[in-house]
């Protein structure tokens, strides 16, 4: 069985909401790592440009390059890392710039994420399977009449 066959666990806003204490510190790990990584991505880039250009160095850009290569390679492993962590907690990451996450979730009887974004005090936040945080829908909007859903509205 694949992963994708696999039956995923649907969250209510409740249970998203009191997993976001633990979420709250991997999405500032994962924010932290993913800026680390991208800038080292960077770095190895314009060394490689530099090496392009100034064929007389190739020995101290090689040293700099396997550095910078090394050092990536360990940061990937850690974003990995907090990736996989909120993965064990059924969630994904929809931006990891800014530390997006979703919690998989049945609304109005078909699969949506509920979305929740660092800086947010609890999930109010969804949107479709496959939309991105542009796509974001406030949970009291989407309610019968602009009340808060009621707890039928939303099953795990």
């Amino acid at each position: 069985m694949t992963e994708s066959e696999l039956p995923r666990k649907l969250l209510s806003i409740d249970q998203a909401n009191a997993r976001l204490p633990l979420v709250r510190k991997i999405a500032a790990d994962l924010v932290t790592q993913h800026e680390l990584v991208t800038s080292l991505k960077e770095r190895l880039s314009r060394i490689r440009r530099r090496k392009k250009s100034d064929r007389k160095s190739d020995a101290l850009y090689d040293d700099e390059l396997e550095q910078f290569e090394g050092e990536l390679e360990t940061a990937k492993a850690r974003l990995d890392a907090f990736v996989g962590e909120l993965a064990d907690l059924g969630l994904e990451i929809v931006d990891p710039a800014r530390g997006g996450i979703a919690f998989p979730a049945l609304i109005e009887g078909r699969e949506a994420r509920l979305s929740w974004l660092p800086g947010e005090d609890e999930v109010g936040w969804w949107h479709e399977t496959g939309e991105g945080l542009n796509a974001r829908r406030s949970l009291l909007a989407e309610s019968a009449g602009g009340d808060e859903p009621k707890s039928g509205d939303w099953q795990s």
